[in-house]
């Protein structure tokens, strides 16, 4: 949890069960353009069914909060505290 660009967004999510809104958006485009592209290139019939898991992630990232930007640098600024 000492990664400099992950370790805030682990942090947050194991403490508060939330992500930033830039990870959800980050998620959802590249889950959605993965499915999308594949959808598009394979030519077989069931390719359709590709599309569950990528609508199964857009309804997880809708019902998961939204961790405050304001939280996340609280707890970054613990973290440099030095305590542990």
């Amino acid at each position: 949890m000492n990664h400099r660009v992950y370790g805030p967004i682990v942090r947050g999510y194991r403490e508060h069960r939330a992500l930033p809104a830039s990870s959800k958006v980050t998620i959802l485009v590249f889950t959605w353009a993965a499915i999308l592209s594949s959808v598009i290139i394979l030519a077989h019939p069931l390719r359709f069914f590709l599309l569950a898991p990528a609508i199964g992630a857009t309804w997880m990232m809708i019902r998961m909060p939204t961790l405050d930007p304001a939280l996340l640098a609280m707890d970054a600024a613990d973290a440099d505290d030095g305590i542990g």
